[in-house]
């Protein structure tokens, strides 16, 4: 790798190598090679001929932006050495008689020798570090470079700037005649940075372990003890698929993390969270591996997600009777000082934030009646609802509970007709 001294000795060394190009042109006298601003080389004068390197754009390489990343651990200690990617720009400026066609004899031999020789090579860089405290243009302190020790070698290419381009970069030369030019494209140039990290003791033993690294997919869920199948709190369900075992087998219902019962290569059986709150939820089988030495669980892959509406159901006794009832308000003269309340017990619990409709369809054969009944807001989670009748007329109603727009099912009698559950108001 190099040092902070790279950006120098690769100008210097390309200067180092264009003085060797124009040195063997015929017709030419003594020509300077320089490492100017474009305005203050024309400032020498029109009789000037030669050659001027300025590097006018530094940019970070794409391809080693993020190649160190990170440097630093979480407690700030560094734990690998920073390297950095540079791409320089430069500008090549050749001037000369025009009318000799001096500066167009210099930007052929150069292009030409670098076309040629693209690449600066560790011998080249070498010959420069070894010149610099000879030669009064290589500064001393390029002596010390480290460039030629980079694990990527420099490569120049050239670069089409168009007029607008050529007008844009000329611009920042105030009042600077524009002189015939080519750009060339330095990549890539690595800067260390100057610390290094502590060490560390050597690995005591090495464990490689080789194993398949299947992702489960799930096909399809099966299950549900309410009618046509609806999914209740409490039920088992069958989830099939591919791939769904492996050391360790946890599946995920929302944020909730249930543990199978039975589990294969293609299904796998899990009982649903009693307190699993109704509404729609997805769920996904998640792999542990069991790695290290001693085994340590790692996480592994996971399915996809695959939904299922969890439907609230009325609780009921232990004879099987629906737990709903109405209570008749108490009676101030002729009328009710309020209205009655229908009482039910409902699981799972309903929570805060979650919208309960009650809905009431009446058992009659002619003309039957339906109500809908907001239920009033909570203040936390709960089992029991009390829902206010209203101007519910006096009838049999059979009853559904609604909780995030999601309905408690009817139970159906021999004849397949929807029986309960049912509630009588007075």
């Amino acid at each position: 790798m190099s040092d902070y001294r790279a950006i120098a000795a690769v100008t210097a060394t390309l200067r180092q190598l264009i003085e060797e190009a124009v040195s063997t042109v015929p017709g030419v006298g003594n020509v300077k090679i320089t490492t100017s601003r474009p305005d203050a080389v024309q400032s020498v004068g029109s009789s000037y001929e030669g050659v001027n390197i300025y590097l006018y754009q530094v940019q970070p390489n794409a391809a080693f932006r993020n190649s160190d990343l990170p440097t630093r651990s979480a407690n700030g200690n560094l734990v690998q050495r920073s390297s950095i990617g540079l791409d320089l720009s430069y500008l090549l400026n050749f001037y000369g008689n025009d009318d000799a066609l001096t500066s167009q004899l210099l930007l052929g031999r150069i292009v030409g020798a670098l076309h040629s020789r693209p690449v600066l090579t560790r011998a080249a860089i070498a010959d420069m570090v070894l010149r610099a405290p000879d030669e009064s243009t290589i500064p001393d302190y390029l002596s010390e470079s480290d460039l030629e020790e980079q694990i990527d070698l420099v490569k120049f290419t050239p670069v089409t700037l168009d007029i607008e381009e050529l007008s844009k970069l000329w611009s920042v030369f105030f009042q600077t005649p524009y002189t015939l030019s080519m750009a060339y494209y330095a990549s890539v140039v690595l800067i260390d940075g100057e610390q290094t990290p502590p060490p560390v003791l050597p690995v005591g033993e090495r464990t490689i372990q080789v194993g398949p690294f299947p992702f489960p997919v799930i096909k399809r869920i099966n299950g549900g003890s309410g009618p046509g199948g609806q999914i209740l709190a409490g039920d088992e369900l069958l989830v099939l698929g591919h791939h769904l075992d492996a050391d360790e087998v946890e599946v995920r219902i929302g944020n909730e993390v249930v543990s199978p019962q039975e589990i294969s290569g293609n299904r796998l059986k899990v009982r649903l969270p009693a307190q699993l709150r109704a509404g729609t939820h997805g769920l996904r089988v998640s792999h542990g591996i069991m790695m290290g030495v001693p085994p340590v669980s790692h996480q592994g892959a996971e399915s996809n997600v695959v939904p299922f509406v969890l439907h609230p159901f009325i609780a009921e006794d232990a004879a099987g009777q629906a737990l709903v009832s109405f209570t008749q308000p108490p009676k101030r003269g002729r009328r009710s000082s309020e209205p009655g309340m229908i009482d039910l017990e409902l699981a799972p619990p309903v929570y805060l934030g979650q919208v309960v409709v009650l809905l009431l369809n009446e058992l009659s054969e002619s003309s039957p009646r339906a109500f809908t009944l907001p239920a009033p807001v909570r203040e936390d989670e709960t089992n029991s609802l009390q829902i206010p009748a209203g101007n519910v007329s006096p009838g049999t109603y059979l009853v559904r509970v609604q909780v995030d727009g999601v309905s408690s099912p009817f139970s159906i009698d021999e004849a397949g007709r929807f029986s309960g559950p049912q509630v009588t108001v007075t």
